[in-house]
């Protein structure tokens, strides 16, 4: 019997531009999210962020804490300046610029000056995250050709600074005690169908359905996935040719089916995931299909890894 899907064959098979990447800052406990555009390198570790458009350090993105706490914005001024003094002369500031943001508040604090190699424009924006220990710089910083190839991108940048959002949460039945939930990141659009759900990453490079499917079509529903999924491409390998991983969970009357595909189609390789969640007992059961472009970023992976391992199971 085959199960009928959604999945969206524009995400499938398209040539998928990706057009923005989310930053979460800093990267072990997000409290904000920064979105910068494709091409630019991101190095995002510990209490430090670093960007620049690729192969181009005419224009760059420094994010850290400041001291000053979120009660200390005429310090964290002063401070800004002081960081700055020490790196650049001949500094002319401009009145601070005050910049709501989607749950943060921030200031924005430009200049111009020098260094060895010659004049810099400055724009420092001190965001106040109600959530964090201290007030955030984020650091623009660029040389006057710099500002004009990247100006435009730097302001973009600046307007989508936002606090970092909890996960968003899909749950069957939606109402009451779910025998199903699973978290996806805040920022991924979530859209509701009549088996379950549909939600992709920002820049449509990862796309995810969950299906809550009848018991009745345990045994028959991953089979007939599979043949559905693997019809959209010109070449599809599960689990490299052996078995698929089963895991059972005796303690939760539960039983875990990873079915792991490597897809090839115009040249192009593709991942597929589907993960089957079957409880004993249950008139339900959970199937979550994933599938994305190869080779993907390493916040991508870390972000479906996440959300499989969200899955969370009631009791039938």
């Amino acid at each position: 019997m085959k199960i009928a899907f959604l999945l969206c064959a524009a995400l499938l098979l398209s040539s998928i531009t990706r057009a923005e990447q989310v930053a979460a800052y800093p990267a072990g406990k997000p409290l904000i999210d920064l979105t910068f555009p494709d091409g630019w390198e991101i190095q995002n570790e510990g209490n430090g962020l670093m960007a620049n458009p690729k192969d181009d350090d005419s224009f760059l993105v420094l994010v850290m804490p400041l001291e000053s706490t979120n009660e200390e914005v005429d310090q964290a001024i002063t401070e800004t300046k002081e960081l700055l003094a020490e790196d650049y002369k001949d500094l002319k500031f401009e009145e601070p610029q005050k910049i709501e943001g989607e749950g943060v508040a921030s200031l924005l604090l430009q200049a111009k000056g020098a260094d060895d190699e010659g004049k810099v424009n400055l724009a420092c924006l001190i965001i106040n995250q109600p959530a964090a220990k201290s007030l955030i710089l984020a650091q623009l910083i660029s040389s006057p050709e710099g500002f004009d190839k990247h100006g435009d991108a730097g302001l973009a940048l600046i307007k989508t600074v936002k606090a970092h959002a909890a996960a968003k949460t899909f749950a069957n039945p939606a109402e009451g005690k779910p025998r199903f939930a699973v978290d996806f990141p805040a920022d991924w659009p979530l859209e509701n169908t009549e088996q379950g759900c549909y939600c992709y990453s920002p820049d449509k490079f990862v796309a995810m359905n969950v299906l809550i499917l009848d018991a009745s079509e345990v045994g028959k529903a991953l089979e007939s996935i599979k043949a559905d999924v693997g019809g959209k491409f010109g070449e599809i390998v599960w689990n490299e040719g052996k078995d698929a991983e089963v895991n059972k969970d005796e303690a939760l009357k539960l039983t875990a089916t990873f079915e792991n595909g490597l897809a090839e189609s115009d040249g192009k390789k593709y991942s597929v995931n589907l993960v089957q969640y079957v409880v004993e007992g249950a008139d339900k059961f959970l199937v979550l299909i994933c599938q994305h472009p190869l080779p993907a970023p390493d916040e991508m992976l870390d972000a479906k890894t996440a959300v499989l391992k969200s899955i969370k199971v009631g009791n039938p």
